[in-house]
């Protein structure tokens, strides 16, 4: 069998389904509609009955065309590929054919792509009339639709911008009828689903044979995405095209139709070959692809309801309002009662996590991860009714276009965002949107249409954060060595690469004068971001947890305020102290006094140094061609080198109170180190021996280490003035595999903490540590050994060894800024090594 693709067509909500074209005539965010009709067929028609001519079929062909001993059980074309997608099994039925009208046998043996043999004699012998057909009977009953978009010029993907998965659809026990039949868009992640698929029969079929043939039509209300990226955002709200739509680059369509008997059996299914819709597909403020702004924004402001005006939209739970005029001067295309008007809203995401690579954004569509929302409105009329009106993603209320002039409307937004999406936004660190409006002339047909989707604002959300006492936050660290938190933390860490780091937050909630108040928390976050003086900054590391999913109790035991239990590890191989990995969020009761409840938040990370790990979101300061990933990676000391730039960690705490949302965040600043040795340790070495405690090599050169289980020795050599005892030192063992995996893919044992239950280290004695000894008086020597079956079969790794001297005082003050060597490499000492590693 094979499915034939024997047409397409796209409309839109502006033109209507009757106006179509071949091509996406469209803009970013639209939402056009594509339709594809396929066949399923399987047969040879006889075109002639003599083989000079054309196409024959013959019943027990004579041995000189076959090359086997004749059978009245053989059925021949010369068609050289007629059968080639015949299958041992299939139902074969043949019509017009003397002395019977019609028979049907079964296929045993496919001898040749035109040759088959079936289950028992035909009627009669000979080449068969003109007309006939010899087609397999059996119906397809399930189809699977795959399809993308990508540039016009590029090939074939199926692959989602938004999540990286594979975007297709598939549905079972489907007749060739014409009812329609809904796809399930379950295949794979949900992160990238949008609108619905169906398919449709037409009874009969075409192609001439009826019967022979199954004839259908695929309906995709889809949408123009993504509508944002994370890093496409700065350049959509200064108006700079993002790379979909750069020189006139244009996305086009792109699908695949499989049919079969049986859905997950696959020697039953068809495959089409893939087909394409090119794209006349234009961002914000074209006119189509490349063509001149004929729409234009003026007058934009965003009020209440009492005509309060606001700097921009306003993240409440009450009714506000968007008003603007629209104006078009070139052609005056407005006309009451005929033009149409789509708005649009989605959230925009800082944090990819919200939308790709995590558990809960992959469990929900695209629609809902962006709260996406729109609305079609007709000019002069009452506003149609928006998409997710009702629900508890819903944003818009209204839309009412007023005529003014044949070249200027008056446009009124009304937006009341739904609880649960209030607070889905709420918890955010970061709180953004996006609106845009979609037009076109209504005398104009698609094909010559001036459609344009003008961008209304990209933008933070107004907050009225009218009670800034209400929090209390202050921020600390605990470094490696220490574990209590009120006692040994520090306001300025030694963070050196690959240093695991706790930044936690002290959190004091005045309830004092808000007893009545009806306060909600409704997220938590932790983050550390690369920041400009300016302002610019970007994301190095986050998690966000929304309350409203968690368990929150309001305990009127200790005055009514919400009691958070998080306690999320974050996947880190380090040593099992709790510290070391796991997100918390939770009460301090010993802490609270006269109205003021106190809450800790931990978040633990790591100083990371992975160059071959790219940032798509890194500000363009970063961008240098001789650095990994033209420098727009996570080597954070580097970042820590630009002199207007610096590494914060940030914690962020948002509320609702009395339903308006409230975000308090604070900022500490993170120095961050390379592997410079400190002014007291000099001479360090790094020795590695075999299973049989043989020494393999040391420092200096690379080292060796076997698929066995071997010895590391990490060698610190004292060069300050009082000399530590064992007692005052930690030290750690680090391993990964040499750039390849992130961060987390580190594996530590420490001196001062048992091992992680996964680590590839182990101890020398029963202690499951790090073991320290003191040869001579300056000298201290760490060692432990790497299990031979935990590490993986990979050709280079990386070591990293790391003292820490605990009498050191915290420092009164900031340090200085961390300084790399002048050709921009860190040296390697007390520090990291690379290795070799052979079996």
């Amino acid at each position: 069998m094979s499915i034939v693709i024997t047409g397409f067509r796209v409309s839109d909500r502006i033109h209507g389904s009757s106006d179509t074209t071949p091509y996406l005539a469209d803009n970013r965010n639209s939402r056009p509609t594509i339709e594809v009709d396929f066949r399923v067929e399987n047969f040879v028609l006889a075109t002639t009955n003599d083989p000079d001519t054309g196409i024959i079929l013959e019943k027990n062909p004579p041995i000189e065309k076959i090359n086997t001993f004749p059978s009245i059980r053989h059925l021949y074309t010369n068609k050289t590929d007629g059968f080639a997608n015949f299958k041992v099994g299939d139902e074969l039925t043949l019509v017009n054919v003397a002395p019977n009208p019609t028979e049907v046998k079964t296929i045993v043996e496919i001898i040749s792509p035109n040759l088959i043999l079936v289950d028992s004699d035909f009627g009669g012998a000979g080449i068969m009339a003109a007309t006939s057909v010899a087609y397999i009977s059996d119906s397809i009953t399930s189809a699977e639709y795959y399809y993308g978009l990508v540039d016009n010029d590029g090939s074939a993907s199926f692959v989602s911008p938004i999540d990286g998965d594979i975007q297709r659809g598939a549905i079972n026990n489907i007749l060739n009828t014409n009812t329609a039949y809904q796809f399930a868009q379950l295949k794979g992640q949900k992160s990238w689903q949008f609108g619905s698929i169906e398919v449709k029969g037409d009874n009969a079929g075409t192609g001439g044979e009826t019967g022979v043939s199954q004839a259908f039509t695929i309906k995709h209300e889809t949408i123009i995405s993504p509508l944002m990226l994370v890093d496409q955002y700065d350049d959509i709200k200064a108006g700079i095209k993002t790379d979909e739509y750069i020189g006139g680059n244009s996305p086009k369509y792109v699908f695949e139709v499989r049919a079969s008997t049986e859905l997950n059996d696959p020697s039953e299914i068809l495959i089409a070959e893939s087909s394409e819709i090119l794209g006349n597909v234009g961002g914000f403020g074209e006119n189509l692809n490349g063509g001149e702004p004929l729409y234009s924004l003026e007058n934009l402001q965003y009020k209440r309801l009492d005509d309060t005006i606001n700097s921009s939209l306003e993240l409440t739970s009450n009714e506000t309002k968007i008003q603007f005029d629209l104006v078009n001067t070139e052609n005056a295309p407005f006309s009451s009662s005929n033009t149409k008007f789509i708005a649009g809203f989605n959230y925009a995401p800082a944090d990819q996590d919200q939308y790709r690579n995590n558990a809960l954004a992959n469990a929900n569509t695209m629609g809902y991860n962006f709260l996406f929302d729109d609305v079609v409105s007709t000019l002069g009329a009452a506003s149609g009714t928006p998409e997710q009106d009702g629900t508890d993603q819903s944003i818009i209320k209204s839309l009412v276009v007023t005529f003014v002039d044949a070249t200027r409307v008056s446009v009124e937004i009304r937006i009341e965002i739904a609880a649960a999406a209030l607070a889905r936004i709420a918890a955010n660190p970061t709180q953004r949107f996006m609106m845009y409006i979609e037009t076109a002339n209504h005398t104009l047909t698609r094909a010559n249409s001036d459609k344009e989707q003008i961008l209304i604002d990209a933008n933070d959300f107004y907050i009225d954060n009218s009670d800034p006492n209400l929090f209390l936050i202050t921020q600390r660290f605990l470094e490696h060595p220490f574990s209590d938190l009120d006692t040994e933390s520090t306001e300025f860490p030694d963070a050196r690469i690959v240093d695991d780091l706790l930044g936690f937050a002290n959190i004091s909630f005045d309830r004092n004068t808000r007893e009545s108040d009806d306060i909600i928390f409704t997220g938590i976050s932790g983050q550390v971001i690369a920041q400009k003086n300016t302002g610019a900054s970007f994301i190095l590391d986050s998690r966000t947890f929304g309350l409203s999913n968690l368990k929150i109790i309001t305990d009127p035991t200790y005055g009514g305020v919400p009691n958070p239990d998080i306690n999320s590890d974050r996947g880190f191989k380090t040593p099992a102290d709790d510290n070391r990995a796991n997100i918390k969020f939770y009460r301090r009761y010993a802490s609270d006094a006269a109205g003021f409840f106190e809450y800790r938040f931990q978040f633990p990370f790591i100083i990371r140094w992975e160059g071959f790990v790219s940032i798509p979101t890194a500000n363009d300061d970063m961008f240098d061609p001789t650095e990994p990933n033209d420098g727009l990676n996570q080597d954070w000391p580097r970042i820590d080198t630009f002199a207007d730039w610096i590494i914060n960690y940030r914690t962020s705490i948002s509320i609702t109170k009395n339903g308006n949302p409230l975000t308090y965040t604070t900022d500490k600043r993170v120095w961050t180190y390379t592997y410079d040795e400190g002014l007291e340790w000099s001479g360090n070495v790094l020795r590695t021996y075999d299973e049989n405690d043989n020494l393999i090599a040391s420092s200096g050169s690379p080292v060796v280490i076997k698929y066995a289980d071997g010895r590391v020795e990490a060698e610190f050599n004292f060069v300050g003035a009082t000399t530590p005892s064992i007692s005052d030192l930690v030290i750690v063992l680090k391993i990964d595999v040499f750039e390849e995996g992130t961060f987390k893919g580190t594996y530590w044992l420490s001196s001062a903490y048992d091992a992680h239950p996964s680590t590839w280290w182990y101890s020398v004695d029963s202690s499951n540590r790090v073991v320290i000894t003191n040869p001579s008086t300056n000298k201290f020597i760490g060692e432990a050994k790497l299990s031979g079956a935990k590490l993986p079969k990979k050709p280079r790794f990386k070591i990293t060894p790391r003292i820490y001297d605990i009498r050191e005082a915290e420092p009164p003050g900031p340090p200085d800024v961390p300084k790399l060597m002048e050709d921009g490499t860190p040296k390697l000492m007390d520090g990291s090594s690379d290795f070799k590693l052979m079996e």
